[in-house]
């Protein structure tokens, strides 16, 4: 049956044909001339899509398929896979895998050559003008420190010699207050204190026998330019072989608000004292034989500026070979004067 109709095969088809299995147009010639009839190109609607196919092929297909952008895909595709290779390849020695990768530096333009140079001289000028300004601040900063070293120098000079004349100041203020105190120390009163000659008694008081031993006054007297104003005299007695370091006032009898002592030697009033001193059982025989009896007093009283003084005496029952009296103890802490 394939046989049957051979004519009936169009030239269409066998076109198609050709161009599918990659036949020419002359063998399709020679297969017409081998007997084949083709039919009339009006009467088959295969060979005019056939038509219609190649020439969509020709004007559109081609000029896409063989484009610019295509073009460079597949050179570009290949340029990284030679890299990737290359990247991968173990290095021998050989051009294409060194082991040492050299790299070329790119040359730089005149435009570039030529601002890089503008840099590194307006570096050049800003280091050199940083080395200047530092010159001057270390200048500056040595000037500073030579200038407060010379400060500091005048410094410790003007303040010893302040030192100084405070120092020559306060002598002469003390020797000034020296003065003072000289001046009016030669205008205080100078106190003598004469006492009575020792009294004794002895007597019954409630049933009960007492002795004892008495002064029964001391005589004033002042030596000095200006008047004194007696307040008060404390006194005391002292038995034994020895004298206490210190005294110790056990009596005190006050003057009357207007006694005052004169500056004058000749007038010597008295102050009576009102209380003596108890005796035990033989002190007054032990007395009696001298040196074991000491009567101590001390006077206060104001000078012409209202200043309080006290002023201590001390005496010693002594025989002086004219008999028994007082005779003066110098003892400090006895003779103490403020």
């Amino acid at each position: 049956m394939g046989c049957r109709h051979p004519a009936r095969i169009t030239y269409g088809s066998l076109l198609w044909l050709a161009l599918r299995r990659g036949i020419s147009a002359g063998s399709v010639s020679r297969a017409l001339e081998l007997g084949v009839a083709l039919p009339k190109l009006s009467e088959g609607k295969v060979f005019a899509g056939g038509i219609f196919l190649l020439a969509l092929w020709l004007f559109v297909g081609l000029p896409l398929y063989y484009s610019p952008g295509n073009s460079h895909a597949q050179p570009k595709h290949q340029a990284v896979e030679h890299s990737t290779n290359l990247s991968n390849a173990k290095p021998d020695g050989s051009e294409t895998a060194p082991f040492f990768v050299q790299v070329k530096p790119i040359p730089k333009s005149d435009e570039e050559r030529s601002q890089e140079e503008e840099e590194r001289e307006e570096k050049r000028s800003g280091d050199r003008w940083l080395v200047r300004w530092t010159a001057a601040l270390f200048i500056a900063t040595v000037g500073l420190i030579i200038a407060t070293g010379v400060l500091g120098y005048f410094g410790y000079r003007q303040s010893r010699d302040m030192k100084e004349s405070i120092g020559a100041a306060q002598k002469s203020a003390d020797a000034a207050m020296l003065s003072a105190q000289a001046a009016v120390a030669i205008q205080l009163p100078i106190i003598r204190i004469k006492p009575d000659d020792l009294g004794h008694a002895d007597g019954h008081t409630g049933g009960k026998q007492f002795e004892e031993c008495s002064v029964d006054s001391v005589i004033l007297s002042n030596l000095g330019p200006t008047k004194a104003f007696p307040i008060e005299i404390l006194y005391g007695w002292a038995i034994g072989n020895e004298l206490p370091p210190e005294p110790n006032y056990r009596y005190v009898d006050t003057f009357l608000p207007n006694f005052i002592l004169e500056p004058d030697p000749k007038i010597t009033p008295r102050k009576r004292l009102t209380l003596g001193m108890p005796l035990e059982a033989g002190q007054w025989r032990e007395i009696l034989k001298g040196n074991y009896l000491w009567f101590y007093c001390a006077l206060r009283y104001e000078d012409f500026m209202g200043t309080t003084h006290s002023h201590g005496f001390c005496w010693r029952w002594a025989n002086t070979g004219m008999g028994l009296a007082w005779r003066v103890d110098d003892t400090k802490a006895y003779n103490r004067k403020t």
